[in-house]
């Protein structure tokens, strides 16, 4: 069975972006569709590598890896404000508006044990904010890929929560 070491990469970064005024403006499978979508294109122009996601209605989790030479700030500023654009386009809304927060919380993970928590953190995410009761009902994260690679049991976060989310970070 695979474990977080097998996993862990030097050089990620644990990313929290959130909706102004936790607004759950990422409420619907359209708009996560047009994240994707957005978070691809910008894959273009600033290379990285996703190990997990959670996209949930009012914020989003990411833990990424750069390219070397890309900046963590101006790809998040590229998402943040792509997303903006097309969705102001894609929901026939004039003039400027502001969707995201000013700020993002973004953490380089030090080690093997901070990448599990981290990971985990992700995962339990949707739980934890009460959208479902267990991480594989939520379809918008990258849960599913990981039970796939076996390093999550299906039933993966009812067994120890505490240890999941016991642990805040800011």
């Amino acid at each position: 069975m695979p474990t977080y070491a097998d996993y862990f990469t030097p050089d990620l970064f644990f990313v929290t972006c959130g909706i102004l005024d936790r607004e759950p403006v990422l409420g619907t499978s359209m708009i996560i569709h047009l994240l994707r979508t957005v978070l691809n294109q910008v894959k273009q122009t600033y290379p990285f590598r996703t190990f997990g996601y959670v996209f949930l209605p009012d914020h989003v989790h990411l833990l990424v890896k750069l390219t070397e030479g890309v900046v963590l700030d101006p790809l998040i500023d590229s998402l943040r404000k792509q997303f903006t654009q097309d969705y102001q386009q894609l929901m026939g809304l004039p003039g400027p508006m502001r969707i995201w927060e000013a700020s993002y919380q973004a953490h380089k993970v030090q080690d093997q044990q901070d990448f599990a928590a981290r990971l985990d953190y992700v995962h339990y995410n949707p739980v934890y904010h009460k959208w479902v009761q267990k991480p594989e009902a939520w379809p918008y994260s990258s849960y599913q890929a990981w039970v796939d690679r076996g390093l999550y049991q299906a039933d993966w976060g009812s067994t120890e929560p505490e240890r999941v989310h016991g642990k805040r970070w800011g």
